[in-house]
């Protein structure tokens, strides 16, 4: 029996990256050029003032920072209407910024400087019924600020590692698991599930986009794993082009929801003993 106990336990520990791995699957490499992913604007994808929400994602920056590097964006080429962007600051950290008719607010995930090579989850967090923005880094409360009170409703298609302004930076590195909530995600939540796969996306109503890019590898349309069906594609349109970002294996540090993880595991297991 300990004999047993000590295997299994040996088996179990072997396939923590073989679970890993299939865990994460696919995400997205875009070449800081023009590379990017293109969702069409639709209702439940505008963020006005009185509506919470939260976006989080996952990203690996692969270059250098470069007066900042774009992560997602609501906006179009103006500097005078309402917009989110979410970017790595050229100073190091990761910054939300966002626009309406009374102004500008940062929000900045201090203390977290981004270093290349290495995978981070962010989250940003709109409370209406508080009044106030926040910025989280894998998992953790960074800042919080209060909303203006002006008006807000970004109409522009929402893009992944590139903005409508030409004046920006795009992003160099790999993307995965964008997430966004039609709610303000408590702190609790964002730290307890940042890292987890969400195994069943249509049980959660309040998940109202959910990209995880594990499409085949020559799929041009970029799923949306949520009720609402948020479709996009790589690059601009449907079309193969240059600016289509490359799927490839993701190695993100993502992990099952705990009511399928056991799952996972025994898949895992049995993939180890079908390559003996």
């Amino acid at each position: 029996m300990f004999r047993w106990i000590v295997s299994s336990f040996i088996v179990l520990a072997c396939s923590a990256s073989d679970v890993r791995a299939s865990v994460a699957g696919n995400a997205l490499y875009f070449d800081g050029v023009d590379d990017l992913v293109r969702i069409p604007d639709a209702p439940h994808l505008r963020f006005d003032n009185q509506q919470s929400f939260t976006i989080e994602g996952w990203f690996n920056l692969m270059g250098a920072i470069n007066d900042g590097r774009k992560l997602i964006s609501k906006r179009d080429s103006s500097t005078t209407v309402a917009m989110i962007d979410i970017r790595i600051d050229e100073s190091g950290p990761v910054l939300a910024k966002y626009r309406d008719t009374a102004g500008v607010v940062e929000i900045i995930g201090g203390g977290s400087t981004v270093q290349m090579d290495n995978w981070y989850h962010f989250a940003v967090r709109k409370d209406a019924d508080s009044d106030t923005w926040s910025m989280f880094i894998n998992g953790d409360l960074k800042s919080t600020k209060p909303t203006l009170l002006g008006d807000m409703t970004p109409y522009a298609d929402l893009l992944f590692g590139e903005t409508e302004y030409p004046a920006d930076v795009n992003f160099v590195g790999v993307m995965d698991e964008v997430r966004i909530w039609g709610s303000a995600r408590t702190d609790s939540e964002i730290a307890q599930h940042y890292d987890q796969i969400i195994g069943d996306p249509h049980s959660q109503p309040d998940l109202v986009g959910y990209w995880n890019f594990d499409e085949l590898p020559d799929d041009q349309q970029v799923l949306d794993s949520s009720s609402f069906e948020h479709f996009g594609s790589l690059g601009n349109t449907l079309v193969v082009g240059v600016d289509d970002p490359i799927r490839i294996v993701s190695t993100a540090p993502l992990v099952p929801e705990p009511s399928t993880a056991l799952l996972f595991g025994v898949a895992s297991i049995a993939a180890l003993r079908r390559r003996r």
